[in-house]
């Protein structure tokens, strides 16, 4: 996933996937960062925002967290954004307080990751807005029998069957 920041004359890290499985989704990240500037420009008052991206390729939590704290320390990024995997969402934001840099999740989405730090926000989802409306769809039209395939140690997973069995 890649990660993006920003820098004073304000520079912004994008973590989203840029190449490997998840690739279109980093992709579309960019995409929407890109629009965002085209029709906007890049200048915030009298700063500039220059976009910086790191790609991970995977859910990878000790990477996410390396690239973050390399981006906060020696690239002095004003931002982080992107997050497509809770894991390496949740492995960051132990160091926002560090630099006080604010993180923007644009996809992770266990409900919990905004619970970890003040400094972080969510532009996206959470598990729970998605499996609590097909859970009661399901139970209001007469399901009784439901398996759901889930992992219950991943935060998602924790997400999507507590959400279900509150539903129901």
């Amino acid at each position: 996933m890649s990660e993006a920041g920003i820098d004073q004359n304000s520079t912004v890290e994008r973590a989203a996937d840029s190449s490997a499985p998840f690739a279109l989704q980093g992709k579309n990240f960019k995409a929407g960062i890109d629009a965002n500037m085209a029709v906007n420009g890049n200048t915030v008052g009298s700063d500039t925002v220059e976009i910086v991206y790191r790609d991970v390729p995977q859910a990878d939590p000790a990477q996410s967290k390396a690239l973050a704290q390399e981006l906060i320390v020696k690239e002095k990024v004003q931002y982080l954004a992107g997050f497509y995997f809770t894991p390496d969402a949740m492995a960051v934001t132990p160091i926002l307080k560090q630099g006080n840099v604010p993180m923007v999740i644009m996809n992770a989405a266990t409900s919990a990751i905004v619970t970890k730090s003040p400094l972080v926000v969510r532009t996206s989802f959470t598990t729970w807005q998605t499996s609590t409306p097909i859970a009661k769809v399901a139970f209001d039209a007469g399901v009784k029998k439901v398996i759901s395939v889930v992992s219950d140690d991943y935060g998602p997973g924790i997400d999507a069957s507590s959400s279900s069995r509150r539903a129901i």
